[in-house]
C-alpha cells in the first residue's frame, strides 16, 4: 500500500490514458515525469508486473491518505491545522481501507503524510501495521535536493534504490508471516 498526499487537481485534470480513451482510474498516473519514475520504480520493485505505460499488474494497493482533491498551491497555503482537519475528516475511510486490504505494510510517500498518518494512529482514528516512508515522486521529479535538481539521476537512483528496500522489507515481513 502506498500513501499518496491529497489528489493534486492540475494533475486530475491533465489525465490521460495511454493511447488516448477514457480515463480509468490509472491515468492519474500518467500525467507527469514524477508519474513515470512512480511507476518505473514500482515496475522495479516488482510492485507492478506490466511495463509502466501499461494498465493493470498491480501486485499493490494505492490510496490517497486525503480522499478529495485541490490545487496544490491552494493545498499548501491552508497550513498545518487544515491537513489534519481534513485527515482527521478522512480517517475512518482509510482506516476501513487498512482493515478490509489488511496490508503487511504501508509505505508513506514523504514526510507530511508521515506526520498526518502518525498523529492519526496516536489519536486512534487509523490501526496501522508495519510502516516504511520514501519520499514523494514528485519531490524527486520536480523539486530541487541541495546542488541536485528535479530527476537528476543520483536522485533517480536513489528513489529506486529505496522502492527496491521497501520491496525487501516487504518479503522479510511475508516471509515471517508464513
Amino acid at each position: 500500500m502506498v500513501y499518496r498526499r491529497k489528489p493534486e487537481l492540475g494533475q486530475v485534470e491533465r489525465v490521460r490514458n495511454p493511447g488516448g480513451g477514457t480515463p480509468t482510474i490509472e491515468a492519474q498516473w500518467f500525467a507527469s515525469a514524477g508519474d513515470r519514475l512512480f511507476r518505473n520504480a514500482l515496475v522495479t520493485a516488482q510492485f507492478k508486473a506490466s511495463n509502466w505505460d501499461e494498465i493493470g499488474g498491480w501486485n499493490c494497493y494505492i490510496t490517497n491518505l486525503i480522499k478529495e482533491a485541490d490545487y496544490a498551491e491552494r493545498w499548501k497555503k491552508k497550513g498545518a491545522n487544515n491537513r489534519i482537519d481534513a485527515a482527521t475528516l478522512w480517517a475512518p475511510l482509510l482506516d476501513w481501507e487498512i482493515q478490509v486490504a489488511k496490508p503487511k505494510l504501508i509505505v508513506l510517500m514523504g514526510g507530511v503524510v508521515r506526520q498526518l498518518v502518525t498523529e492519526l494512529g496516536h489519536q486512534g482514528l487509523l490501526r496501522l501495521p508495519v510502516i516504511a516512508t520514501i519520499d514523494h515522486y514528485s519531490y524527486v521529479a520536480h523539486r530541487p535536493k541541495g546542488q541536485l535538481g528535479p530527476m537528476h539521476p543520483t536522485r533517480v537512483a536513489d528513489y529506486h534504490r529505496d522502492m527496491k528496500n521497501i520491496r525487501a522489507q516487504f518479503e522479510r515481513l511475508s516471509a515471517k508471516q508464513h
